[in-house]
């Protein structure tokens, strides 16, 4: 294989000429995903859940903009017992809880785009990934198929340094120097 960039530039001289086996990358990639899925089925994915929102961190930014709202809407309650009292006038309450509104609203989108973040992460989550694992595990030779669910693409440096970019959330692998081609 040569660099797709070289030959489409050769006269601009953007890059330079290099190339590499390709059975010696399907075999580096192989090779390195199945450590990589490995390691994640010898932790249970824990790799995945690592730098990720747990359940209960969602629970606990949901209940405390729930709190939020409810206390913004007391304070409306309480400025509207003060505005029947003759405590401040209709135009200041009509003021302050134009700006309590939109605090509300504000908290209100937070709150539905925090449930939706917490949705897609379940939907990418550890069983999917534990599926095709366990799946890519079980195989000699994976098919381009599987590879095509595993990786979304493969980036390969001029100094032959290699990043895996996979389909998963949370798991790109950006290979060191043990893993050069």
């Amino acid at each position: 294989m040569t660099c797709n960039n070289y030959r489409s530039n050769t006269t601009a001289k953007i890059c330079t000429s290099h190339g590499f086996s390709y059975e010696k990358l399907e075999e580096m990639v192989v090779k390195i995903i199945k450590d990589l899925f490995l390691d994640i089925d010898n932790k249970k994915i824990e790799l995945s859940i690592k730098n990720s929102k747990t359940t209960n961190d969602y629970t606990k930014m949901l209940k405390k903009l729930e709190k939020e709202i409810d206390i913004i809407n007391n304070n409306i309650d309480k400025m509207y017992i003060d505005k029947l009292n003759n405590e401040i006038s209709k135009e200041m309450y009509d003021r302050v809880c134009k700006k309590f509104n939109e605090e509300i609203k504000e908290k209100k989108e937070t709150y539905m785009e925090l449930k939706e973040e917490e949705l897609n992460s379940k939907e990418d989550n550890n069983q999917n990934i534990e599926k095709v694992v366990k799946e890519f595990l079980k195989l000699e030779k994976p098919t381009p198929e599987l590879m095509r669910v595993i990786i979304n693409k493969i980036l390969i440096h001029q100094d032959k340094q290699v990043d895996i970019i996979f389909n998963f959330k949370k798991l790109n692998y950006f290979l060191n120097n043990d893993y050069l081609l």
